[in-house]
Formats: structure tokens, C-alpha cells, sequence
């Protein structure tokens, strides 16, 4: 009976790491929902930026010609070089936020298969825990039925120990 006291406890703190850890997966998968999300947040923006760009880029060569300083000013190398300014500050803060967007988007892919691989073992040992907790569960079974096949043996053996008393009695 110890024994089967035993294993009922294991079975119980088998239980409880079993709910411990499934709680552990789900907060996993939360975390993994959420950065997935910025992810996807992130990919959009990184559009955004790069489509932004290649607007202005695009739209630089009719301001040259269509800008009222090029026609106040006459001299077209002046233009050209003011032109040339402004591409470059376009060009130089863009590319910027875009490397880091960029950067920010490879950290971020490395958490999330960071944050994978760990949702990977949780439930690696989420599945490990159940396997254990039925073969606890057969073993309490197995000593259960022990248990009560030697209460029947006892109680066999008692019963046939007092009927041999009860014919000795009778003999005497």
C-alpha cells in the first residue's frame, strides 16, 4: 500500500509538470505570435520605406527642370549640383533607416527561431512527461492488482487456516 501510496504522488507531481509545462508552451506560442506579428509589421514598413524611396527617387528628374529655382537661377550647374545635394541626403537618410529596418528584421527572424526552437522542446518534453505518466499509471495498475491478488491469497490462505482449525476442533 506504500507503494501504491508512492506512485500516487508521483502521478500527481507528473500531473502538475505536465500543467506547468503546457502552460510554459502556451506562453511559447504567445511569445512567437507577437513577434511574428512585429515581424510582419516590420516587413511592411521596410516596403513602405523602400517604396517611398524610389518615389522621390523617381520624381528628381522633373523637379530639376519644373523647381522655380532652376528658372530664377540660370546657372544649370549650380542646379545640377543643389540636384545632386538633394539626391544625396534622400539617398543617404533612406538607405539608413532601411540597414536598420534591415538589421532590426534579422534579429528579429533570429528570436523567432529562438523562440521555435524552444516551443520545439517544451513540447518534446511535454510528450516526454505524458509517456512517463502512462507508464506510472500501468506500474500503480500492475501493483494495484499485485496488491489485491495477495489480499485474495491472504484471505484464502486465512479461510483455509480456520477451517483446518474448525476440523481440528471437530476432531478433538
Amino acid at each position: 500500500d506504500d507503494e501504491l501510496g508512492k506512485l500516487r504522488k508521483l502521478l500527481k507531481l507528473q500531473q502538475l509538470e505536465i500543467q506547468v509545462s503546457q502552460t510554459e508552451l502556451v506562453d511559447m506560442e504567445t511569445k512567437l505570435k507577437e513577434s511574428e506579428d512585429k515581424q510582419t509589421t516590420l516587413n511592411e514598413e521596410l516596403a513602405k520605406r523602400k517604396k517611398k524611396l524610389r518615389e522621390q527617387l523617381s520624381q528628381l528628374p522633373a523637379m530639376r527642370f519644373s523647381s522655380p529655382l532652376s528658372k530664377l537661377h540660370g546657372n544649370d550647374q549650380m542646379m545640377s549640383i543643389l540636384h545632386l545635394g538633394v539626391i544625396d541626403k534622400i539617398v543617404h537618410h533612406s538607405r539608413a533607416e532601411i540597414l536598420e529596418l534591415k538589421k532590426m528584421q534579422n534579429e528579429l527572424e533570429g528570436v523567432n527561431e529562438k523562440l521555435k526552437e524552444e516551443k520545439i522542446r517544451i513540447g518534446a518534453h511535454v510528450d516526454d512527461l505524458k509517456e512517463k505518466q502512462a507508464v506510472l499509471s500501468l506500474n500503480q495498475e500492475v501493483s494495484h492488482r499485485k496488491l489485491e491478488k495477495n489480499k485474495k491469497v491472504q484471505a484464502e490462505s486465512l479461510r483455509e487456516f480456520h477451517e483446518a482449525k474448525a476440523s481440528e476442533h471437530q476432531l478433538e
